[in-house]
Formats: C-alpha cells, sequence, structure tokens
C-alpha cells in the first residue's frame, strides 16, 4: 500500500492526501482507487498498468488540464471521475470501451474530438458546468447503451437536432443551468424511451409541449427557474406524474392545457414562485389525479367565485398555499378533499381560521398557520392533528378554554411570537398528549391559573415573556419537563 494511503481489501484511499502525482506501489488487486481531492496534474499509465481488476478511479477535484489517448485502460466495467478539475481538451480515444460511467462535469473544456467512439459500453455520461458551446459538442450517435446524460454549460445557447441522435435507451436527460431559449421540435426524435427531463435554469420562454407530448415514456419533466409566462397548449404525456414549473413568470394557464384525458395521470404540480394571481380551477377540473400541488409564493387572492364553488380533487394530499395573498377561507374550498395530509396556508393575509374549514378532511395531520394575522382560532372539530407547529407570528392575545378542545392528539404545539397576554385555566388540558409547548417571544406576565394535563410534556419554552417568579410560572408541570425561562422580568429576591 502506498504510504500515502490507507488501503482496506481492494480499495485504496488517497483522497485529500496533497499528492501531485500518482503514488506507486499501487497493490494489483485495488478495485476501488481514490485519488480525489489532491493537486495531480497529469496521468501515468505506467502506475496504473497493471491494476486488471479496477472498477473505480475517482481524480476528481485535482489540477488535470487535458487528457491523451489511451490514458485508462480498465478491464472491467469501470466508472471514472474526473469532475472539478481544469480540463480543457480531450482525445476521442482518451477513454476505454469497458467505461460504463463517465463524470467530467465542471472543467473547463472547450474542445472535445467530435465523437466519442470507444465507450461503447457507456450508460451515465455527466458533462455539467463545462465551456464547449452547441457548435463543439462531441456527437454522441455510438453510445446506443446510454441512459443517463447530463448536460450543462455557460456558453451553451442552443442545441443540434441531432445531438441525441442514436441513443435509443436514454431514460434520464438533464439539460440545465445554461442559455438555452428553444428545443428543436425533433430534438428527441432519437430518445423514445425518455422517462424523466430536465431543463431547469435556462431562458426558456414557452413551455415545450409539443415535444413532450411525443414522449410517451416520460414520467417527470423539471421546466424550473425558466422564463415562461404562460401556458398555452397540452403539456401532458400518458405517463408523466410529475411537472415542476416553478420559479417561473407564469401569470395564466390557459383551459386547455391539461384537457387531454392523459393528464389524468399527473400527480405532482408544482407552479411556485410564480404570477398567478388566481386559483387556476381549470387545472383542478383537468387534473383528478393530483395528489400534490405546489402553489406557494404567488399572488393569489380569493375571489367571489371561490366563495360559491368547491374544489373537486378527491386525491389531493398535499396543497401548498403559503406566501400568497388570501385573506380568508371558507368550506366550501376543501369540501371534497378528504384525502388531504397536508394543507399550507402560513405567510398570507388570514385574520381568523376555524376546522370548521377542514372538517370533510378526517386525514389532516399538518396545518400551519404561521406569520397571518390570525386573532381568533376555533378548533373545536376532532381531527388527528399531532402538530401545530403553525400558529407563530400571528397576533393572538387570549387562550380560551376551548381554543384546543378538539385536538386531543396534538404533541407539538406553537404559539410563539404572537401577542398572549392571558391563558384561561382549562385551555391546555383537553392537550392530554402534549410533548411540547413553545410560548416564547408572548406578552405573558404569568400562566395565573392555567395548568397543563399532559404527563407526556418535556419542553416548556416561555422565554422572551414577562415573568417575574417561577411560582407563578409553572403549575402542574411534570416533574420531568424541561423549561426553558430566558429573556423574562425575574424578581430575583428570597421568594424565588
Amino acid at each position: 500500500c502506498p504510504s500515502d494511503c490507507a488501503c482496506s481489501g481492494t480499495t485504496v484511499n488517497c483522497t485529500g492526501r496533497g499528492l501531485t502525482s500518482i503514488p506507486s506501489g499501487i497493490p494489483p488487486s485495488t478495485i476501488v482507487l481514490l485519488l480525489n481531492r489532491n493537486q495531480i496534474s497529469s496521468i501515468s499509465t505506467t502506475l496504473l498498468d497493471h491494476l486488471d481488476s479496477l472498477k473505480t478511479l475517482d481524480l476528481s477535484d485535482n489540477a488535470l488540464t487535458s487528457l491523451e489517448e489511451a490514458q485508462f485502460a480498465f478491464q472491467n466495467d469501470a466508472y471514472l471521475d474526473l469532475s472539478y478539475n481544469s480540463i480543457t481538451r480531450i482525445n476521442s480515444n482518451s477513454f476505454p470501451p469497458s467505461l460504463v460511467t463517465l463524470n467530467i462535469a465542471y472543467n473547463s473544456i472547450s474542445l472535445w474530438s467530435r465523437s466519442l467512439y470507444s465507450p461503447v459500453q457507456l450508460k451515465s455520461l455527466d458533462m455539467r458546468g463545462i465551456a464547449m458551446s452547441s457548435l463543439t459538442l462531441p456527437r454522441l450517435q455510438h453510445l446506443s447503451s446510454l441512459e443517463t446524460l447530463k448536460i450543462s454549460g455557460p456558453r451553451l445557447a442552443t442545441v443540434s437536432s441531432s445531438l441525441l441522435n442514436g441513443l435509443t435507451a436514454l431514460k434520464n436527460m438533464e439539460l440545465s443551468n445554461s442559455l438555452i431559449s428553444s428545443l428543436p421540435s425533433n430534438f428527441f426524435a432519437g430518445s423514445p424511451s425518455l422517462e424523466k427531463l430536465s431543463l431547469k435554469s435556462n431562458n426558456i420562454s414557452r413551455s415545450p409541449s409539443k415535444i413532450v407530448t411525443l414522449l410517451s415514456l416520460l414520467k417527470r419533466i423539471d421546466l424550473s427557474n425558466n422564463r415562461i409566462t404562460q401556458i398555452m397548449q397540452n403539456i401532458s404525456s400518458p405517463n408523466l406524474h410529475s411537472i415542476d414549473l416553478s420559479n417561473n413568470l407564469i401569470h395564466s394557464i390557459n383551459p386547455r392545457t391539461f384537457e387531454n384525458s392523459s393528464s389524468n395521470s399527473i400527480k405532482l404540480l408544482d407552479l411556485s414562485h410564480n404570477q398567478l394571481t388566481a386559483l387556476p380551477r381549470d387545472l383542478f377540473k383537468l387534473t383528478r389525479q393530483l395528489e400534490t400541488l405546489n402553489l406557494s409564493h404567488n399572488n393569489i387572492a380569493l375571489t367571489v367565485l371561490d366563495l360559491h364553488t368547491p374544489i373537486f380533487n378527491p386525491e389531493l394530499v398535499v396543497w401548498d398555499l403559503s406566501y400568497n395573498r388570501i385573506s380568508f377561507v371558507v368550506p366550501l374550498l376543501f369540501v371534497s378533499l378528504r384525502k388531504l395530509v397536508r394543507l399550507h396556508l402560513h405567510g398570507n393575509s388570514l385574520s381568523v381560521f376555524s376546522l370548521h374549514f377542514v372538517v370533510n378532511s378526517p386525514l389532516l395531520t399538518e396545518l400551519t398557520l404561521q406569520n397571518n394575522a390570525i386573532q381568533n382560532l376555533a378548533f373545536h372539530v376532532g381531527v388527528h392533528l399531532t402538530d401545530l407547529d403553525f400558529i407563530s407570528g400571528n397576533f393572538l392575545r387570549f387562550l380560551e378554554n376551548d381554543t384546543f378542545s378538539g385536538l386531543s392528539w396534538l404533541r407539538c404545539l406553537n404559539l410563539s411570537h404572537n401577542r398572549i397576554m392571558h391563558i384561561d385555566s382549562d385551555a391546555l388540558t383537553t392537550l392530554p398528549n402534549l410533548v411540547t409547548l413553545d410560548l416564547s417571544g408572548n406578552r405573558l406576565t404569568s400562566l395565573g391559573a392555567a395548568s397543563v394535563s399532559s404527563t407526556s410534556l418535556k419542553s416548556l419554552i416561555l422565554s422572551n415573556n414577562f415573568l417575574v417568579k417561577i411560582a407563578m410560572t409553572l403549575p402542574n408541570i411534570p416533574a420531568h419537563a424541561k423549561a426553558r425561562l430566558t429573556g423574562n422580568l425575574w424578581n430575583c429576591d428570597c421568594e424565588l
């Protein structure tokens, strides 16, 4: 074993040893050779030729600048990681036929012999963060076994319609973090097996609906962080179940967008961080199998129509409406959502909330309401909520005896950063399973006669209030519970 490395079985680990060259004395039986995070600037093939069993070679995060022909001679299905170097040039025969995984990401490659002929067994190729433009991308048509392809680069603005020709086995494609504004209409014609497609972080202004429709096996598409302003055409495929359109400029969705019957396969739709101003009701009508819908960080405000028209999505499990302009909600909105488990309404302008609004969602276990303007709560309806880590940052002033009467399953209650001055004596006795109670950042001078019925309580947080005496602060608290009391106005006399 080389003196600068650690050997264990068939693995030689030389990671981060300050090496400037490949060390000598590597055992011939080595299968995994880790040379990453060093300062190696060149590769000596004579030090690797005897490694007939080598399958994994990690040279990432070094100082390599170029690759010559026939520098690697793996004898088996091999993994080669050359990412995070300073490689500027690659010759066509730099890689052996036995290579299965090649990671060349985050180099400075500007010149690559036009074709990848040698690694015919290659299944995964990562070329992210390279310096090539579309004119210098290598031709890939000989890589008929390729299943995963990742490409990105700060100079990549266009791609050739023939780039993916011959890649019939391609299943996962990422073309991200570039300057691409559109794709040729026949770009995926040679890749009918594509299942996952990521076009995130480009300059795309129109959703590539027609292209997606041609990919009958597509399951997921990521179009996040682009410049799409509206969705005008059908964006569906028979097996498509996940669409990410977050962080765009979408202000409207055409009613025909999801009218195709195949839209019923969509289970996850992310439209967060856009410019929607109203609930996209046509979307609800045409995506009946939707399970997760993220509409957070838009400008959505409920309208008169929303007061009288229910949303019919019986399969919806997660609905995120946080950080919009919603000032009220009504029971009719949730009347058909019987499978709803998570509802996020934090960061809006709600002043009142009642669990009567979600009485038809018996499976609801997570509800977030923090950072609204809520002054009154009504939780008289029995539900299985276990965490109310959500009421912080509102305008609550009082906790009445029946405030939490329908929440016997509750384990975590966060009421921090409100304006609570008074707690009725039995306001917390309806919570027999409570484990954590956070009342920090309020205006309490004492808990008065308020008591806690939960014998499971482990954490009581009362910091940053106006408490004066401990004797007035901890009525009926279990002996094993831990209390946090910092930032109060303690009267430090002998009566503590």
